[in-house]
C-alpha cells in the first residue's frame, strides 16, 4: 500500500527538515507530479528498443521538484534541497545524492535500484542512507540486502525503516 499524507504529515517527522517544508513533498503527493510541464527525449530501454524518457520538473513553495519516469521501467521523484527522493527506479545518478528514500511499494520500476543506491553511495564513500518503506515490506527487503551482500561481498550500509501509513515516529535523525 503506498504511504498517503495527513495534514501534519506523520511520516516526515523523520526528516531533519523545517515544518514548513512538509507542504511541499504534501503537495507533491496529492499532485502526483500532475499538471508538470514535461521535456522528453528517447532513452534505451533494456529490450533495445526506443522509450520515452519523461524528466519533470516542478517548484512548490521554492522547492524544486524533479522526477523521471519510463513507463512501467522507472520511476524517481527528488527534492534536492531536502536531500529526499520518492522511489528510485534504475537507480538514476542524480539519486545517488539524496540522504533519505521513501519507497512506495515494492514493483520493480520503483524500488529495482534500491540496492545500487545504497551500493553508489558506499562506493562513494557517502554518508550511509535512511530508506523507508512500506512495513509490510520490511523484512523482504531485508532479505534482498542480504542476497545482494552475499553476491558481491559488500556491506550496503543504511538504516531501512518500516513504516506504516499514519504511523508517527518522534525521532531525529542527525544528517
Amino acid at each position: 500500500m503506498p504511504f498517503s499524507l495527513s495534514p501534519s504529515p506523520p511520516l516526515l517527522r523523520l526528516l531533519p527538515i523545517p515544518r514548513h517544508s512538509f507542504s511541499v513533498v504534501k503537495a507533491l503527493c496529492i499532485t502526483g507530479m500532475s499538471g508538470m510541464h514535461a521535456s522528453t527525449a528517447p532513452a534505451d530501454s533494456h529490450d533495445g528498443s526506443k522509450a520515452t524518457r519523461r524528466n519533470k520538473r516542478l517548484e512548490v513553495e521554492g522547492y524544486a521538484v524533479e522526477g523521471i519516469s519510463i513507463g512501467g521501467q522507472e520511476t524517481c521523484v527528488m527534492i534536492p534541497q531536502l536531500r529526499v527522493a520518492f522511489d528510485i527506479g534504475r537507480c538514476p545518478q542524480r539519486a545517488i545524492s539524496h540522504d533519505f528514500l521513501f519507497i512506495s511499494h515494492a514493483h520493480m520500476d520503483h524500488i529495482g535500484g534500491v540496492a545500487m543506491y545504497v551500493a553508489t553511495r558506499g562506493l562513494y564513500k557517502m554518508k550511509p542512507p535512511t530508506v523507508i518503506v512500506p512495513a509490510c515490506i520490511k523484512l523482504t527487503v531485508e532479505k534482498l540486502f542480504d542476497i545482494h551482500r552475499a553476491l558481491d561481498g559488500s556491506e550496503l550500509k543504511h538504516e531501512l525503516i518500516g513504516l506504516d501509513v499514519e504511523l508517527e515516529i518522534d525521532r531525529t535523525l542527525s544528517r
